[in-house]
C-alpha cells in the first residue's frame, strides 16, 4: 500500500514538473520576443511552419477506428495519433537532415 502512496505522490511530482515546464516553455520565448524584434519574426516564422506542418499531418492521417480484443479507439483519436507520429518522424528527419548539412558546411568552410 506505501508503494501506491509514494507512486501517487511521484506522479503529482512529476504533473507539476511538467507544469513548470511547459510555462517556462512558453515565457522564455516570450521574454525573448520583446527584447529583439528580429528574433520575433524568425519565432513566427518558425511557428507558422509548425502549424503548417501539423494540418499536413493531420491530412495525411487515416481516421480508421482501431479495436483488438477489449481495446477500442475512436476514429478521431486515430486521426489525431497518425497526426503526431507523422510530425514526429517529420522532426526527426528535418533533425538527422540538419546535422548532415552541418556537417557538410563544416568542412566546407
Amino acid at each position: 500500500m506505501d508503494q501506491l502512496v509514494f507512486a501517487n505522490y511521484a506522479l503529482y511530482a512529476a504533473y507539476i514538473f511538467m507544469g513548470v515546464t511547459a510555462f517556462l516553455t512558453v515565457l522564455f520565448p516570450i521574454i525573448q520576443m520583446v527584447q529583439d524584434f528580429r528574433k520575433a519574426l524568425v519565432m513566427l516564422a518558425a511557428l507558422c511552419a509548425l502549424v503548417l506542418l501539423f494540418f499536413v499531418c493531420y491530412w495525411m492521417g487515416t481516421a480508421e477506428p482501431y479495436s483488438k480484443g477489449d481495446v477500442f479507439v475512436g476514429a478521431e483519436k486515430m486521426q489525431l495519433v497518425d497526426t503526431f507520429l507523422y510530425m514526429a518522424y517529420t522532426m526527426m528527419g528535418l533533425t538527422v537532415l540538419s546535422i548532415i548539412v552541418t556537417s557538410f558546411s563544416r568542412y566546407i568552410k
